[in-house]
């Protein structure tokens, strides 16, 4: 992954180009819940998602967005910014909803806001 994100990197910062670059970190669609509480969450809604399912997640989810600050820091000096997206329960869809785990009308705009907040 950072391989590919520093070619990404190295290809717009050989253009020439002056702009800013921001990196978007990973949101915990979990929003830090107990894994046990989550699990018998997920099993009234028929997800069979077990306890080391979710934790293994949390970890990818934390290693993504290690590896992703990592380049953004190699990166500083052409004007790259790594930003973490923190959401909360209010602002991720649910099971129920049409798109589970993904930002609803509340986490959109907090992304935005993050990003903004970086420039």
């Amino acid at each position: 992954m950072q391989t590919d994100l520093r070619a990404a990197l190295d290809e717009i910062t050989a253009r020439g180009h002056k702009s800013r670059v921001l990196v978007g970190g990973v949101y915990d669609p979990f929003d830090d819940v107990d894994a046990t509480v989550l699990q018998a969450v997920y099993a009234s809604y028929g997800a069979n998602l077990t306890v080391g399912e979710i934790t293994w997640l949390r970890g990818l989810r934390a290693d993504l967005n290690t590896a992703m600050q990592q380049v953004a820091t190699e990166y500083a000096k052409k004007n790259v910014s790594f930003v973490p997206i923190d959401l909360s329960a209010g602002q991720i869809q649910t099971l129920a909803d049409f798109a589970p785990f993904h930002p609803n009308d509340l986490g959109q705009p907090a992304i935005a806001d993050a990003f903004n907040a970086a420039l």
